[in-house]
């Protein structure tokens, strides 16, 4: 059994390893903005606020997360 596991474990780890490679090329597409977006709120876990305030221009709490949203629903 324990065997088994180790084999189960691997093959997750495998497939998290090609998911990974595949969001990160994925991410490379997109546009640079949308880049920061993904990673600040994403990865980062900051606020909405927080992104909007890295983003400075005229960036709002709101106006970053729908644009957000629009992108996923689109792309």
């Amino acid at each position: 059994l324990l065997e088994e596991e180790k084999s189960i474990l691997d093959d997750r780890k495998a497939n998290a390893a090609k998911i990974k490679t595949e969001v990160e090329a994925w991410i490379n597409t997109i546009p640079m903005r949308m880049q920061r977006i993904i990673k600040w709120k994403i990865f980062d876990g900051l606020t909405w606020l927080e992104v909007a305030c890295k983003l400075g221009q005229k960036a709002t709490e709101n106006s970053v997360k729908k644009e957000f949203e629009r992108f996923l629903k689109n792309n």
